[in-house]
């Protein structure tokens, strides 16, 4: 399928969040997605640009606990067997959208955005590849091709060489970045960076990391950044090597990022992440976007959804992930 750059970005800041939900859906739906988005808030704070921002849910939630059918009487005779249904009514209850499916009460934020025509649930949609295997079911998800192992390139990366509107112009080297300890599946085959966090992202000396301290630290500071000039001279140096390019940028990209983490950055509008590493991701792309450096497409992965053990119904691991979330 031929998912464009167009299609996907039509429309101001557009999150798209990966529920269990393959996406191959049509560019009709995507097409729909983004003209829910708001532009005119959005651009005032890129400047106009559009930017997709993939939250990628990895190890598959329980659908039928986060939009739950409450309107089925099969639910509740199936669920309350294991103690994971959601109760209809009562203390925390299930969140009502249309009489028959509802929002997990930890979800309750989610209630107002899909109030307001801005949220939707997409439900009975899925890979039409068979494999019972999550590895392979989130490869596919990557990849966009359901059942083929050989691909070698992720539906972002190909979605990004799709931009003719781009070709005019030098790409940022922050066009996509992806906040994970390495480029995830979606983005190979394409230019991105992995920025785990923004605090950690530089060159530096194992051994000297160890050093803790008063004068000691501040030496580590100083020959961290020593590391950084001598890494950086090695690689100009290889003018006609295909490293040299490539260390360019690297070293272009540690700039940058060092002069943004000098900016000290509070979030707007009251924001309140939730503290642990998908939150902090989250309010990092936040302070990227707002940098101005040219980020068009960002990821972002929130781990631990596979609740086999103790998920509990309207409490437990899952309630407490969906509170996160």
């Amino acid at each position: 399928m031929n998912i464009t750059r167009r299609i996907l970005l039509k429309q101001g800041a557009l999150a798209l969040v990966s529920v269990g939900v393959a996406p191959v859906l049509g560019p009709e739906f995507l097409r729909r997605t983004a003209m829910a988005a708001e532009p005119n808030r959005a651009r005032s704070a890129t400047g106009g640009r559009k930017i997709l921002i993939c939250i990628f849910q990895r190890g598959a939630v329980d659908g039928l606990s986060m939009i739950v059918p409450h309107g089925d009487k099969d639910y509740y005779r199936q669920r309350d067997v294991n103690g994971i249904a959601i109760a209809r009514k009562g203390q925390d209850s299930v969140l009502d959208l249309d009489g028959f499916f509802g929002l997990h009460p930890r979800l309750a934020m989610l209630k107002p955005i899909y109030a307001g025509g801005h949220l939707a649930a997409i439900q009975a949609v899925g890979s039409p590849n068979p494999t019972r295997s999550h590895f392979d079911a989130q490869d596919y998800m990557d990849s966009a091709l359901p059942g083929d192992k050989t691909a070698r390139t992720g539906w972002l990366a190909r979605t990004l060489q799709n931009c003719p509107e781009d070709k005019s112009k030098a790409a940022s080297l922050f066009k996509a970045i992806s906040m994970t300890g390495q480029v995830p599946r979606a983005l190979h085959g394409g230019d991105a960076l992995a920025i785990p966090d923004l605090d950690q992202f530089g060159v530096k000396d194992s051994s000297l990391m160890a050093m803790v301290g008063g004068r000691r630290r501040n030496k580590m500071n100083n020959a961290s950044s020593g590391a950084t000039a001598g890494f950086e001279t090695l690689y100009d140096k290889a003018v006609g090597d295909v490293l040299h390019g490539t260390g360019r940028d690297t070293f272009e990209a540690l700039k940058i990022v060092e002069s943004i983490k000098k900016q000290p950055y509070t979030p707007a509008n009251g924001a309140d992440y939730p503290n642990g590493r998908y939150g902090e991701s989250l309010k990092q792309v936040a302070q990227l976007v707002k940098a101005d450096v040219g980020v068009e497409v960002a990821f972002v992965e929130s781990g631990g959804w596979d609740t086999h053990i103790n998920q509990g119904g309207a409490e437990g691991n899952l309630a407490r992930k969906l509170g996160e979330f």
